[in-house]
């Protein structure tokens, strides 16, 4: 990628999703379905409750990053999207962890139902429908 188009995708308020992030998401990803398949045979439904949700942040995030993910060419996405897909993502690691205390101990878990989205990013304008080629 040309500095041109660096500078270009920054003034229009896009961002590149780094390999290590996308990786990182992708581990997330792989852990929550580690977590569901821990979770077949619990029988405490809150626990179960509580890694549909971390399931349900991760499904959200990667449609937010489809775009980034599509092929090995790098797409940008706009960078609200990236940082609403970067506060998804950050939920899944406390909801496992309440999900497992919860599986193990039932009533432990400081995590009450329903679980909300929480912050949501606000854009000062309106979000582009499709990236600036």
């Amino acid at each position: 990628m040309s500095i041109l188009n660096r500078i270009r995708t920054i003034l229009a308020g896009e961002r590149y999703c780094s390999d290590e992030h996308l990786e990182g998401y992708h581990r997330i990803g792989q852990d929550v379905y580690v977590l569901e398949m821990e979770l077949l045979d619990a029988t405490e439904p809150h626990a179960k409750a509580i890694a549909r949700a971390a399931r349900c942040f991760q499904v959200i995030g990667d449609a937010l990053l489809q775009d980034a993910r599509e092929d090995d060419q790098k797409r940008s996405v706009a960078s609200i999207t990236h940082e609403q897909a970067e506060v998804l993502y950050g939920r899944i690691p406390d909801l496992m962890v309440a999900a497992r205390q919860e599986a193990a101990f039932a009533g432990s878990a400081r995590v009450s139902l329903p679980i909300r989205l929480g912050k949501r990013v606000e854009s000062g304008h309106t979000c582009p429908l499709e990236p600036s080629c």
